[in-house]
């Protein structure tokens, strides 16, 4: 009798730590599925709020934001209506994350869009604790002002036609500095030179640079 009682407990026992399991893997922590979210393009995160009401708002607190107009369903932004489609879902996930603190934000454009509406997301983006920078533009870019002195950026990779900078830009944390294919000119009316700190850097590396 008293055998077959711990046999029925034990089993009980089980069939319990059997149920946790599986719990754990329908209903994940926050946190894991935050990280999971944050592995794939920001495309594909956003998707996942047609799964269910519960998932709506899930994505919006990845922190890995990748924005690429070669991937984004706007494979063609070569007229204005389509280059306004992606510039808008720029600013809508940029408006709904609720991260402040993000590892990386690229923007990887193949075409050359509203100016104004793209130093306005870049301002959005380096408001943001923002760890690594990659910023992809065919085309000559106006950055914001903040840009030449966001403390929080520690990697800073630029691949844009033409770039104008102030006469001095200070970066304070930055450890790693990649510019390629950049044309860079003096924001200056008097001045050609530029005056670049960067206390810490610990790599630069320059590749086809004007």
């Amino acid at each position: 009798m008293d055998r077959s009682s711990g046999l029925s407990k034990k089993c009980c026992y089980r069939a319990t730590s059997d149920e946790d399991k599986a719990d754990r893997i329908s209903n994940p922590p926050e946190n894991i599925l935050s990280h999971i979210l944050s592995l794939l393009p920001t495309k594909d995160a956003v998707r996942t709020s047609v799964l269910s009401t519960e998932w709506v708002y899930r994505w919006t607190s990845i922190y890995n934001i990748s924005f690429d107009d070669n991937l984004c369903n706007f494979e063609a932004c070569n007229n204005k209506a389509k280059r306004g489609r992606f510039m808008s879902f720029v600013e809508r996930v940029l408006l709904l994350c609720r991260n402040t603190v993000f590892e990386e934000l690229q923007l990887f454009c193949r075409w050359n869009y509203d100016h104004s509406r793209v130093k306005t997301s870049m301002s959005a983006m380096l408001r943001c604790t923002v760890k690594k920078v990659d910023i992809r533009y065919d085309g000559p870019l106006n950055f914001p002002k903040i840009f030449f002195s966001c403390d929080s950026v520690i990697e800073l990779k630029l691949r844009v036609r033409d770039v104008r900078l102030p006469d001095d830009s200070l970066h304070s944390n930055l450890k790693i500095l990649a510019p390629s294919s950049v044309c860079i000119q003096s924001l200056g009316l008097q001045s050609t030179r530029n005056l670049f700190t960067f206390p810490v850097l610990e790599k630069l590396h320059f590749q086809k640079c004007q």
